[in-house]
């Protein structure tokens, strides 16, 4: 029994690390995306539909004979729950990205959700905090600041700094997300719980979309590669992946298995765009890389003799 237990756990582990490989890439999508001019809500709604239609045939195969009609319902609650707080995060995400214009640096900003998530669960679950999650709150926004703000003889430029603080928030609403599906992914069908939130997170995109974007099939086969990429790899696999990896996994072992996003992020920037960070950035990384494991350490109180 505890054999098995370890090989789920290092199995959860390794799904996990493979959607953070797909998840940092797909920055370089989205950041293409942004170029091609399709707006971000309906990039996300194409993308996330694509995602889901992917799983329908998964779904009828693997948990068919596992779905009641209460397990449905609990599913549907769900993953209109979790497909709301995800749509806010990745759409704040692209607008960033847009006015960001680069994997690298959205990559390890986004990650900031990381270090959010340990004050978050004990907020929320009237925890004390650990001083070491202070401590890397304290050392994330020094990075952020190093990542975020240029120093010396480098121009000042507001709309990239906006960008930064869109993708601040999109963090926040990824903490939200992480939280809900350890909360909601064991009580229903994994897969047909991921299948739910993306299409629900699909349908409330397109809903913004009809208001705020250009809305064509030249718009549409202009972003054709970072849609499907997006869609198909990046939501139909690597979500669907952290649903199935959150099961036997605890949301801080989900947080530094997937903290590796923002590091594939700048190498897919590095590799497939010749992004360059320059050494206050690098400086800022390492700071950020550095407070994400410091948001997991736990300090042991000791026993009164």
């Amino acid at each position: 029994m505890a054999h098995s237990s370890v090989y789920k756990q290092v199995r959860s582990n390794i799904v996990l690390l493979i959607a953070a490989v797909m998840w940092g890439f797909a920055f370089v999508a989205q950041v293409k995306a942004s170029e091609s001019g399709i707006g971000s809500f309906l990039f996300n709604a194409i993308r996330y539909i694509l995602g889901a239609v992917v799983l329908i045939p998964v779904v009828f195969v693997f948990e068919r004979k596992m779905i009641t009609r209460a397990v449905f319902r609990r599913s549907v609650v769900a993953g209109i729950i979790s497909g709301s707080v995800m749509m806010a995060a990745v759409n704040f995400q692209q607008y960033g990205i847009a006015m960001n214009k680069n994997a690298g640096t959205s990559g390890f900003i986004s990650s900031f959700y990381i270090v959010f998530i340990p004050i978050a669960s004990a907020l929320i679950f009237k925890k004390k905090v650990n001083i070491m999650s202070w401590i890397a709150v304290l050392i994330a926004f020094v990075g952020l600041f190093l990542i975020s703000i240029p120093l010396g003889s480098e121009l000042f430029n507001s709309e990239e700094l906006l960008g930064d603080l869109l993708l601040i928030v999109c963090a926040l609403f990824w903490t939200a997300h992480i939280l809900s599906v350890d909360r909601f992914s064991k009580e229903s069908c994994p897969i047909l719980f991921a299948f739910l939130q993306f299409f629900f997170c699909s349908v409330f995109s397109f809903v913004f979309s009809l208001f705020v974007d250009e809305i064509s099939l030249s718009v549409i086969s202009g972003s054709l590669m970072p849609i499907l990429y997006g869609g198909f790899i990046s939501v139909g696999i690597a979500y669907t992946f952290q649903v199935l990896g959150q099961r036997d996994a605890s949301a801080v072992v989900t947080s530094i298995a997937m903290a590796a996003e923002a590091v594939f992020a700048a190498l897919g920037g590095f590799l497939l765009m010749g992004e360059k960070m320059s050494f206050q950035q690098v400086v800022g990384a390492v700071l950020m890389s550095v407070a994400i494991l410091l948001a997991q350490v736990k300090i042991k109180k000791k026993e009164k003799l």
